[in-house]
């Protein structure tokens, strides 16, 4: 594949176990295919797969994405911070699982451990410690992901949704997305606030 073939990844950092906020897990896997669909269907099934073990972890199964964010929270949030002059600096923003739709391959930064941000990343579903709700960003995102698939004349299969934004945007409308464990048509915004 070459050029700026279209890909997901699914990139991420949380703590192995409540209480050890010095052993983490790190995830990084891009899936590319010839069908995006097909590798967008793949990077979901890894996302799943480690909420699955998760949630086992505590005894619980999926139900749904709010409680599974509230019951997953000892993993993404070790509530230590470091003291600065200024201000405590949070140690742990950026322990997330993420799932990105990448549309331009070209790098914008490769860190010396080898993690690769590429210039056209689009984050359409995280789980994270609820530091930031990032919800109205990840809809755009995934309205993006949906017309790029729409201009390219992509399979979409079974994956295509419509939603009322009513409860997301002051001027609510129906917009197309693909699929996610979010449920943005019916989305209670007072629980993420």
């Amino acid at each position: 594949m070459k050029g700026n073939t279209p890909f997901y990844i699914v990139r991420g950092e949380f703590f192995r176990q409540n209480g050890n906020d010095i052993d983490t897990v790190e995830i990084y896997q891009e899936f590319r295919h010839a069908e995006l669909i097909k590798a967008r269907i793949k990077a979901f099934d890894l996302y799943n797969s480690y909420i699955d073990v998760l949630l086992e972890s505590k005894g619980l199964r999926y139900e749904n994405h709010p409680n599974t964010e509230q019951a997953l929270k000892d993993f993404f949030s070790s509530t230590r911070t470091i003291n600065s002059e200024s201000t405590d600096i949070d140690v742990d923003m950026g322990k997330e699982i993420g799932i990105y739709f990448v549309d331009d391959n070209e790098i914008e930064y490769k860190s010396t451990e080898g993690k690769v941000f590429y210039k056209g990343e689009h984050l359409i579903h995280y789980i994270d410690n609820l530091y930031d709700d990032r919800k109205h960003i990840v809809f755009q995102n995934l309205m993006y992901e949906s017309d790029y698939y729409h201009d390219n004349k992509l399979e979409m299969l079974d994956c295509l949704v419509k939603c009322d934004t009513s409860k997301l945007f002051e001027r609510g409308d129906y917009q197309h997305i693909l699929k996610t464990p979010i449920d943005f048509s019916n989305i209670d915004t007072q629980q993420y606030e």
